[in-house]
């Protein structure tokens, strides 16, 4: 609520004042609005990454974006104030009436604009008391241990629906005024099929940016770095293999003492004729680490986008026995450095994978990738899907004891189940 009003004063205050400049300057602003606007947001992870080359990862994309913004509305204003130092004489009602709509027009954009750039940092689940889905009450938990149980409490939890790892579309919350999905969209049109367009459009690599940039925001601590890098020289994220699995046993990653109620998952996860089980093995260097040597992430800060669509991992597998470890998107998950992992995924089989034929097996579908905390890209198009799993060299999640030990009940129970 607090950022929305904020938002709606920048919004005003800035109209107010192009009604005062009048019709014509007015007519300036906005068009250099606009053009700016649709500059920043298309371009600003290439300028990160060109220009900055992975330096203040966590701020780079709010950087280049105001930078961006800011160099094309000003030159432009400072170049055409030079050229033309007059105004124009129009009637007294069409240049207050016609300068407030253009400000208002600007001031649109810039806030857009802004209110994007700042939901690219390292903020926590809500910025100024907006997050874009609902966060479950608080809820006092006991936190069982080796030694002594310890009071603890979990705060910022979505409110997910029953079953659910992450929140349905129809839960999300907008601004007051929307101008943060206004400026997007118009950023994203241009982009795709408009005077912006090129090889690579911002919906291609972004296909919901919105929704990126806050499931990015969660499950993360505070201290943990926001940012994963695969540039130049830099390979902190790899992707060794990809498999495919008709099914997994499947069981809750999380302790039931800190677990909400309303969470809970199937004995197993299957595959069936419209989608696949995918897990893609990664395997996360030492310099991508914090500084205790572990790697902080979450399902949210990790996406597989392929097809035109997000998707986010359901949780982890668990090795030997392949369990599959499910997680809601904003869980904390800790992976020790220079070790490999597997995600698993479940996707859409049609629109996100190539279909095997007699000459070829599985592929992921071209166009597609993984990318982890932001900046650590893998591509992945037409690279094989193998159909049987085998265990990585090293499995490099760190789990709870008490989680362990439920796992091999689990799996001592469904050998004795075979064995009758």
């Amino acid at each position: 609520m607090i950022l929305s009003i904020l938002a709606i004063l920048i919004i005003l205050g800035i109209a107010y004042f192009h009604w005062v400049q009048g019709l014509f300057s007015a007519s300036i602003s906005m068009t250099l609005a606009i053009l700016a606007s649709a500059l920043a947001i298309g371009m600003h992870e290439w300028l990160a990454t060109s220009f900055l080359g992975g330096a203040l990862a966590d701020y780079a994309n709010a950087i280049m974006m105001c930078v961006t913004f800011a160099i094309i509305y000003f030159v432009g204003r400072i170049l055409f104030d030079t050229l033309v130092p007059g105004n124009v004489s129009v009637p007294l009602y069409m240049d207050k009436v016609g300068g407030g709509v253009c400000g208002l027009v600007a001031a649109l954009f810039a806030v857009g604009t802004l209110l994007l750039a700042a939901q690219t940092l390292p903020f926590g689940v809500a910025i100024a008391g907006f997050g874009r889905y609902p966060v479950a009450v608080s809820k006092e938990v006991t936190v069982p241990g080796q030694r002594r149980a310890a009071d603890a409490q979990v705060v910022d939890a979505l409110d997910l629906e029953a079953g659910k790892t992450m929140p349905a579309e129809t839960a999300k919350l907008g601004m007051i005024v929307p101008v943060d999905s206004m400026v997007l969209n118009f950023a994203s049109f241009q982009s795709a099929s408009g005077a912006l367009s090129g090889d690579v459009d911002l919906n291609s690599r972004h296909p919901d940016l919105l929704n990126e940039l806050f499931f990015a925001r969660l499950g993360l601590e505070g201290g943990a770095k926001h940012a994963a890098l695969n540039l130049g020289t830099k390979k902190e994220i790899s992707v060794s293999k990809m498999f495919t699995a008709p099914s997994l046993i499947q069981m809750d990653s999380e302790l039931a003492q800190i677990r909400h109620p309303k969470f809970a998952v199937e004995k197993q996860l299957k595959a069936d004729a419209n989608h696949v089980i995918l897990i893609i093995r990664t395997r996360v260097a030492a310099n991508a680490t914090d500084k205790d040597r572990n790697f902080r992430f979450s399902p949210g800060s990790v996406r597989l986008v392929a097809g035109g669509a997000n998707y986010y991992p359901v949780g982890t597998l668990y090795h030997p026995g392949n369990v599959l470890l499910a997680n809601r998107i904003d869980d904390f998950i800790i992976s020790v450095g220079d070790a490999e992992f597997d995600l698993v995924f479940y996707i859409d089989r049609k629109s996100a994978l190539e279909e095997p034929d007699a000459k070829s097996d599985l592929k992921a579908k071209a166009g597609s990738f993984l990318e982890v905390k932001r900046y650590a890209r893998v591509e992945l198009g037409g690279m094989e899907i193998v159909p049987t799993l085998d265990a990585p060299a090293t499995d490099g999640i760190l789990r709870k004891t008490q989680t362990e030990d439920e796992i091999k009940k689990r799996l001592s129970g469904a050998a004795l189940e075979e064995g009758k």
